[in-house]
């Protein structure tokens, strides 16, 4: 790998050479992604350490898309979400070129519904 050094200070990051030294090599990923908690139809991620660099956080739900974050948010809920299933969850962590990171991936099972809640409605 080399570092190359821009005029304004920045140096661009790690480089793969095998490309020719021009692509960017992915950031590490989010460290600690946690489930807080669950209802039937939403759930409450939140991790720590922004890796160097990081512009934002995309949250991904079962491989789409779900939910944008600036570096310093590191908490989501995500909603409508399929009551009583297991969804895969990842966060990658996204430079200012649009390079994401590797996903730190969790398991996240909403509950189930709750058919006396209805009642009480």
């Amino acid at each position: 790998m080399e570092r190359h050094e821009h005029a304004d200070g920045d140096d661009g990051g790690a480089r793969d050479r095998g490309t020719g030294g021009t692509a960017p090599v992915a950031r590490a990923a989010p460290i600690g992604l946690t489930v807080d908690g669950t209802t039937a139809v939403t759930a409450a991620l939140s991790w720590s350490g922004a890796p160097a660099r990081t512009d934002h956080y995309n949250v991904y739900v079962d491989g789409a898309k779900r939910a944008e974050a600036d570096r310093g948010r590191t908490r989501v809920a995500l909603a409508n979400l399929a009551p009583a299933t297991t969804h895969s969850v990842g966060v990658t962590a996204v430079d200012g070129a649009g390079t994401e990171s590797r996903p730190a991936t969790a398991r996240v099972t909403t509950d189930p519904v709750d058919p006396t809640a209805e009642e009480h409605s």
